[in-house]
């Protein structure tokens, strides 16, 4: 027996059947909620752009989520990424740097566990050491995009014009200079971290030793920072380099430079400049000692990415993740602009559509065919380490100390982030 009903809802009830009995059948439909989810990223504007057209594929795709981009440059990125963790407001799905996910999760439980959400993530797609590159404590925290590693970039013509052949060695690089440093020009160019990363290459060549050991230890000694530090004098020297301090990204385009060293991830933004004038750029050889008793040189994410551990969409944040690194269409969209993914699928799109060339593509190729590459210690790009040896090294340079108390205050310093 049908209960009785009030005015109202007898008026309501009349309504919705004069609207169905009318001249056609008229449904209401029921508007379904939209999962909202934030994603996080630094790039350049071109980049950017991709990626926000990406974004409108994936919503396209995935009518019930809508994703809240949020991106800018790489400088100042890490402050607001910290004020963000601090309030847990982070984004849903984050772009990481690397050292960032020793920082944010050194236990491993700070980000959700990718394998938990592998329903929405094919994971087949990554090769083990891929998946090593995001992995903390056994727990999957993040997915690389694409391996990056020091590359050396030269500008061929520079050096022919020389008569010199492309470096192999450090010896190379100072007997090049020898050549050049009569015209003011410079056979490499140095950022203050890419200095750190050479001298260190040089150290580990040289002494068999590590800043890092396997776990993450800091194992630096006095006189291995000594030898550093005499090191980094001898190239600036020996001119060899301009001052870290003094490195300009234009030098290299302008020919006050005939190499530079970058990310491979960058090696495009220099290659593309000095191109437009008509010189051929190549990618050139990792610098080693003769007869080195360790290679030096290491090989880690370009970036990452990570699903925000607290987050109340977490099978939206997946789809979102998988989507960017799995699927075709933003494959085909970002290109190689972050490097070469490592992700199968995107790669066979890539390749599919002739997108695998250029600097960015050669630079990859080359790490893939150095096996002396070790995966890198989160901790040697550590911003206050290279400011520390920076100051070290400028400190002598400018007679202010001498290399062994340099080396040892510095080392205390060093020892106390670790």
């Amino acid at each position: 027996m049908i209960k009785a009903r009030s005015g109202k809802a007898v008026l309501c009830v009349l309504l919705c059947v004069s609207l169905l009995c009318g001249c056609g059948v008229h449904q209401v439909e029921r508007v379904q909620e939209r999962a909202v989810i934030y994603y996080s990223w630094w790039g350049k504007d071109d980049h950017s752009e991709r990626v926000i057209q990406g974004i409108d594929a994936f919503e396209n795709s995935f009518a019930d989520i809508s994703v809240k981009p949020e991106y800018g440059e790489f400088e100042g990125f890490k402050s607001r990424m910290d004020s963000e963790f601090y309030s847990d407001t982070q984004a849903d799905v984050m772009q990481l740097n690397y050292d960032w996910l020793y920082e944010y999760s050194s236990d491993g439980e700070q980000f959700y566990d990718l394998n938990e959400l592998s329903e929405y993530i094919d994971l087949s797609n990554f090769s083990e050491f891929s998946l090593e590159l995001g992995t903390v404590n056994g727990k999957l925290n993040a997915l690389p995009y694409s391996i990056n590693a020091v590359t050396f970039v030269y500008n061929q013509n520079f050096y022919d014009s020389y008569g010199l052949d492309l470096p192999q060695t450090w010896e190379d690089l100072f007997a090049a200079a020898k050549v050049m440093r009569s015209d003011e020009v410079y056979p490499l160019a140095l950022s203050e971290k890419n200095f750190w990363m050479c001298c260190c290459a040089y150290m580990e060549q040289t002494t068999g030793h590590s800043v890092f050991d396997k776990e993450n230890n800091f194992t630096l000694a006095q006189s291995d920072l000594e030898i550093m530090i005499d090191f980094y004098q001898r190239l600036v020297n020996e001119k060899v380099s301009k001052l870290g301090a003094e490195f300009d990204r234009n030098d290299f385009q302008d020919c006050i430079t005939g190499g530079v060293a970058t990310w491979n991830s960058d090696a495009g933004y220099f290659s593309d400049a000095a191109e437009k004038y008509g010189f051929n750029i190549v990618v050139g050889d990792y610098p080693a000692q003769e007869n080195y008793k360790s290679y030096g040189w290491y090989v880690k994410p370009t970036s990452l990415l990570a699903v925000k551990k607290s987050t109340k969409e977490p099978e939206a944040a997946a789809k979102l993740l998988d989507f960017i690194l799995n699927s075709s269409d933003m494959a085909a969209l970002v290109g190689t602009t972050k490097g070469v993914p490592v992700s199968r699928s995107a790669t066979e799109t890539l390749a599919a559509r002739d997108m695998l060339t250029g600097i960015g593509y050669i630079s990859t190729q080359k790490i893939n065919d150095t096996p002396e590459l070790e995966i890198m210690s989160p901790y040697l790009e550590n911003s206050q380490l290279i400011s520390i040896f920076t100051d070290a090294c400028e400190s002598v340079y400018y007679g202010k100390m001498k290399t062994s108390t340099a080396a040892k205050r510095s080392l205390e310093k060093m020892s106390e982030l670790f």
